[in-house]
């Protein structure tokens, strides 16, 4: 079993561009750590998909735009990411399940492809997916209604020994 996941590993990194940049890693991270804000109460759910979606796809599109995967210093494009995201108001409600089941997925995703060197395009493509549809349908459960299913669902199910830990990558 072990040795067929290392392969499909394997197969993605050749297919999907390698190793992310240090800039896309720490962009990466950034909407992890809204994510969990979105966990914690802190931040509003509706309200980070909007601000991602927004700014995932500028960079997305600067990336394409310039024809090149490597060193794009998107936090030349988007050092606010998430700087710029209210706390969460009294107005707001608290987080669905729907909704944290999603935000795990997306911060479990995030932790596998960083610890397996899978590129920047894969887990763009993959969020910018689930986060646009979700912004464009208003909320998660708007686009479930009308069949959308998340790329993200189910990450969250795989933990540290199947992704290993973040935080021990050699830097």
């Amino acid at each position: 079993m072990a040795q067929v996941e290392n392969a499909q590993i394997e197969s993605a990194k050749r297919v999907f561009g390698g190793e992310l940049t240090p800039a896309e890693v720490e962009f990466l991270r950034r909407i992890q750590e809204l994510f969990r804000a979105v966990l914690s109460q802190k931040r509003g759910f509706n309200t980070v998909i909007e601000i991602i979606a927004v700014k995932l796809l500028k960079v997305v599109k600067a990336k394409l735009d310039l024809n090149v995967r490597a060193n794009v210093d998107v936090f030349l494009l988007e050092k606010s990411l998430g700087e710029d995201i209210p706390a969460l108001g009294e107005a707001e409600r608290a987080i669905t399940a729907r909704e944290e089941e999603f935000a795990r997925d997306v911060i479990a995703v995030i932790d596998f492809v960083i610890r397996n060197g899978i590129g920047f395009a894969l887990v763009a493509n993959v969020l910018s997916h689930d986060i646009t549809e979700i912004f464009n349908q208003g909320s998660l459960d708007n686009a479930i209604q009308l069949g959308f299913y998340p790329k993200v669902s189910g990450w969250a199910q795989y933990d540290e020994t199947c992704v290993g830990d973040p935080g021990d990558m050699e830097e």
